[in-house]
């Protein structure tokens, strides 16, 4: 920046600093790890929006619980960047090898679909 922008003589400084000081002490901004070859990634962030987005909250199950303890109970982040290193970098091999066998003992678990005439 230049000239009087450089200068911080904006006539929003005031502003800027007080929401940036808000967003900063009561941590409404927060980051999420996303790795979308995986389910689990996914549904982690899904669950962090909704919980964004007040979806969450729209049960009966603990009506008399605020808005906070409801967010808390649903749980925090669930995956971290660690998991997704140790997953899709680090041991990818051996975690496709895991889930291709989970995938066989899911099919094998489900009862064979009934052959239904197409309409």
């Amino acid at each position: 920046m230049t000239g009087a922008e450089g200068a911080g003589t904006s006539k929003f400084d005031g502003l800027n600093k007080a929401i940036v000081e808000l967003v900063g002490d009561f941590s409404l901004v927060g980051f999420e790890t996303l790795a979308v070859e995986d389910k689990r990634s996914m549904m982690s962030l899904l669950r962090a929006v909704d919980r964004a987005g007040g979806y969450a909250f729209g049960s009966a199950e603990g009506a008399n619980d605020t808005v906070w303890q409801v967010a808390m109970r649903e749980g925090g982040v669930v995956m971290d960047v660690k998991d997704v290193q140790e997953r899709w970098i680090d041991r990818r091999e051996e975690f496709d090898e895991l889930e291709r066998k989970e995938w066989e003992e899911e099919a094998k678990a489900r009862p064979p679909a009934e052959d239904t005439p197409a309409a």
